[in-house]
């Protein structure tokens, strides 16, 4: 497995839940996406990211093709207008299930 994991923080909350929205609707039609969760921080602070993103793949090529895939790109779009940073880290990890 390979998972793909980036933290964001928004410029307005109001669209944080819009975002957390557009990722979850990427479940199922992107091939080689075989698992994705979305959570929203319970820690307030400016200091804080807002959301984190954590994806899982069966190898790094399969990142490869989530990263060009048209959902994807729709996706990044959006969250290129309305985040202010976001802190990617990617990894080879262990089957979760």
């Amino acid at each position: 497995m390979y998972t793909h994991v980036v933290s964001f923080k928004f410029r307005a909350p109001s669209d944080m839940e819009r975002g957390a929205k557009m990722l979850r609707a990427m479940e199922g039609q992107i091939p080689s996406l075989r698992s994705i969760e979305v959570g929203l921080n319970d820690l307030k602070g400016d200091d804080n990211f807002h959301l984190v993103l954590i994806t899982r793949f069966d190898s790094p090529e399969g990142l490869q093709a989530y990263k060009v895939h048209p959902v994807h790109k729709e996706v990044i779009t959006f969250f290129k207008e309305v985040t202010t940073d976001r802190a990617p880290v990617d990894f080879p990890s262990a089957d979760p299930g």
